[in-house]
């Protein structure tokens, strides 16, 4: 997945993950687990047991919040499964974390991301650089959505 050019077009820089970039990836997760461990990366895994993708709620360092992201494989775009691991994930924060507020960001062409959380109840708020690139910034209140 971090190695197909079309799926890592949609996530950060729009590139292919070196060895050493998935590494640091690696120990930015670790180290949110550290922080919080109910927090973390889980994989995606089919009724089968393939393995579809990832998804995560993690504490962000940059801004002290809690952010929700996924990417999955490009054959399983356009299936549904973004928007119900969102919401599986949105509704764990809520009843499990007690959280109030999750963010997530996409870049800017990621109309297919963006549809997703907006059906899952984020509102977009701004545009935030991060990477090196202009990346869509979003909330969702969790204490007014029923998941």
């Amino acid at each position: 997945m971090n190695t197909d050019p079309e799926v890592m077009f949609h996530i950060g820089p729009g590139q292919v993950k070196s060895e050493e970039e998935q590494k640091k990836d690696f120990e930015w997760f670790l180290d949110a687990y550290l922080i919080n461990n109910k927090l973390g990366i889980w994989a995606i895994k089919n009724k089968d047991n393939h393995f579809m993708g990832a998804a995560s709620l993690n504490y962000w360092k940059r801004t002290n919040e809690i952010h929700l992201g996924y990417r999955l494989k490009k054959e399983f775009w356009g299936k549904g499964i973004g928007t119900f691991v969102s919401v599986s994930l949105l509704e764990y924060a809520r009843k499990n974390l007690k959280i109030k507020t999750v963010y997530a960001t996409t870049n800017q062409d990621n109309f297919r991301s963006q549809r997703v959380l907006e059906k899952t109840g984020f509102r977009y708020l701004k545009n935030i650089e991060s990477e090196g690139i202009i990346m869509r910034y979003y909330a969702v209140n969790l204490d007014t959505r029923n998941y």
